[in-house]
């Protein structure tokens, strides 16, 4: 071999330098700074819709209730509503829990177990369904006070839930609403 084809090889077989490779490695930790924090509210915002569904199959179960017996359920089950995850004979509020990220129902304190369509008093598995899957129990549908419940005659049905990853605590947790009227009010994103 020629002393030019042995100094043309030596220069095709270069590899990288330092200084491109710290360059590279510079811009992907700009991408996933920036990219990172963009995913978790995304997710989280995607979480939101199942606060949102089972409001709209509380609100859906409340209407059919309505035509049918002339005024609106005080308890979940009377209505016919189990949310995902749940056994609809077991009546237990904690059963499913782990498969929901929000706690859906009315709240207790405006309640006070009110008595069903058959005589019998709600119980806490019949007024709200909890949900864990955040890693956070939230085990009561509230703090709405006199917001929130049912009568015979208008209803507000709540979702709690903690949803934010960067979150494993119930003083940033997503909260909605839904009434009598359709109307969707979003108390606090959780994000």
């Amino acid at each position: 071999m020629s002393l030019q084809k042995r100094e043309v090889m030596k220069l095709s077989e270069r590899g990288f330098t330092l200084v491109e490779l710290m360059v590279v490695v510079a811009i992907i930790g700009i991408l996933s700074a920036v990219a990172i924090p963009n995913f978790k509210k995304y997710q989280s915002k995607a979480k939101m819709s199942e606060g949102k569904l089972a409001l709209s199959a509380i609100y859906m179960s409340e209407v059919t209730f309505m035509g049918d017996a002339d005024s609106y359920a005080t308890c979940l089950f009377d209505m016919g509503y189990v949310p995902l995850g749940s056994d609809q004979a077991a009546h237990d509020s904690q059963l499913g829990a782990s498969s929901r990220y929000y706690s859906v129902g009315f709240a207790s304190d405006h309640l006070n177990y009110p008595t069903g369509i058959n005589g019998v008093v709600c119980s806490a598995g019949n007024f709200y369904y909890s949900g864990n899957k955040g890693n956070v129990a939230v085990t009561a549908v509230g703090p709405f006070g006199s917001t929130s419940g049912a009568t015979t005659t208008s209803f507000t049905a709540v979702v709690s839930g903690v949803i934010s990853s960067d979150s494993k605590t119930v003083t940033l947790m997503s909260q909605m609403t839904i009434d009598d009227k359709k109307s969707l009010v979003i108390q606090k994103n959780g994000y």
